[in-house]
């Protein structure tokens, strides 16, 4: 049997600020490396978005967050001094901060430009595959950034010869570590005869791609996300339902469908929950959900305008104007504040029985959701205002159900969109 994970855990910025049980107790700043007499430290560095992009209650003692993300630059610089005291001849920061304008002002390469002394970066969260980007520090030498993707999509190689620093992007390889291949190959065979089984058969394919393979799930209406929409209201008997476009994370194909791909589709475990949220509280949940959506969702290629917090709805539709700039206002974390100007969400409109009516701000609604999104996840910390009513299992064994006993696999209903999300 393979061990588990032996190696450190770095994260220069992560703090504990609690009196009780300190989960990153063994977590270090950096680590040091030596190799022919030459030392190297890796230091790491945490998106501050944690706090809300995983979930808020895992931060949490007593209901008061007790983990606290310091300034990436400060802590870094912090860290890479440090680190050069003991020694160290090169410095390599291992982040997850994405390296797009959406994650500013914690992206990577903010992070670069306000530091020196580092000799390259190696980042996640984004979700996409840079080989190199050479990128200016605060003492303006130039040094590699390289994104890794997702799913073990890519490997950074690091090559330090004759005093020089070099790196390679890795996509594809042949040799395999026996012991883990082996381990692979046991655990594959120990779950699949679960995770195969059958539970329906469908109709028709649902994606959350277009047709040139831009993911759409954080920018716009999709099929599947009002699939998985429906699901949460429906099983639930609520009047509203919300999903994160993060955590419609696949899509269904035609045929013969297996719990293991249900479970793609939202794979983090996450329960339903029902909850009476106040209207106004829904109004500023979906200006922040919508506050990086454009009217154009790719350009060149590549999405633009995502937002693992756009909001996916069942029982209720509303319009997003991008003529109006957005002026949410939120803390460091990325937890919402107020709106501080005009809004560009309008006509938010609620069903009721058959129609859609405008929603009223005083009022209270019966809303499902994930306990991740109750607990203030993305920044929506207006909706931890909401008193539960009631849970009804994790997300994906709720879709299991709707699929199968409401829709008995016909899907025929989510063959065009709704118009739920209109975008202007």
């Amino acid at each position: 049997m393979i061990s588990l994970f032996e190696g450190d855990v770095l994260s220069a910025n992560l703090k504990y600020l609690g009196n009780e049980d300190n989960k990153i107790k063994d977590v270090k700043q950096y680590t040091i490396l030596s190799f022919d007499n030459i030392k190297i430290a890796i230091v790491g560095i945490t998106t501050p978005q944690s706090l809300t992009d995983g979930n808020p209650n895992n931060f949490k003692e007593n209901d008061k967050t007790v983990y606290s993300f310091l300034d990436i630059a400060t802590s870094a610089q912090n860290a890479i001094d440090d680190a050069r005291s003991e020694g160290a001849s090169f410095v390599i920061i291992a982040s997850h901060l994405g390296s797009s304008d959406v994650y500013a002002p914690n992206s990577s390469i903010d992070l670069v430009k306000n530091i020196q002394g580092v000799d390259a970066i190696i980042d996640g969260h984004a979700h996409i595959e840079i080989e190199k980007q050479l990128i200016k520090t605060k003492d303006n030498k130039e040094i590699p950034l390289i994104c890794l993707g997702t799913k073990l999509s890519a490997f950074a190689e690091i090559i330090i010869k004759d005093g020089k620093l070099n790196t390679n992007f890795i996509k594809e390889y042949e040799e395999k570590d026996e012991e883990i291949a082996s381990y692979i190959e046991m655990s594959e065979k120990l779950f699949a005869s679960e995770t195969e089984k059958i539970v329906a058969k469908i109709n028709m394919s649902l994606s959350m791609y277009d047709n040139d393979g831009i993911r759409l799930t954080r920018t716009r209406e999709t099929q599947i996300a009002d699939l998985c929409a429906d699901a949460l209201r429906e099983i639930s008997d609520s009047q509203i339902a919300f999903i994160n476009g993060g955590g419609v994370r696949d899509s269904i194909n035609a045929g013969d469908i297996s719990f293991a791909d249900i479970f793609k589709i939202n794979p983090f475990g996450d329960e339903v929950v029902k909850a009476k949220i106040k209207g106004q509280d829904i109004i500023d949940y979906l200006e922040y959900a919508s506050r990086f959506t454009m009217y154009d969702y790719q350009k060149d290629g590549k999405a633009i305008g995502e937002n693992g917090g756009f909001a996916q709805v069942s029982g209720l539709k509303y319009t997003i104007d991008t003529n109006i700039e957005s002026t949410c206002i939120a803390d460091d974390a990325g937890n919402f504040i107020r709106v501080d100007g005009a809004r560009r969400v309008k006509d938010v409109l609620v069903l009721n029985d058959d129609n859609y009516v405008a929603i009223d701000p005083n009022k209270y609604y019966e809303v499902a959701m994930s306990d991740f999104m109750l607990a203030g996840g993305d920044g929506m910390s207006m909706l931890k205002n909401g008193e539960i009513i009631s849970s009804y299992g994790a997300v994906h064994e709720v879709l299991i159900n709707y699929i199968v006993y409401n829709l008995k696999g016909d899907l025929s209903k989510y063959s065009s969109l709704d118009g739920r999300i209109i975008i202007e």
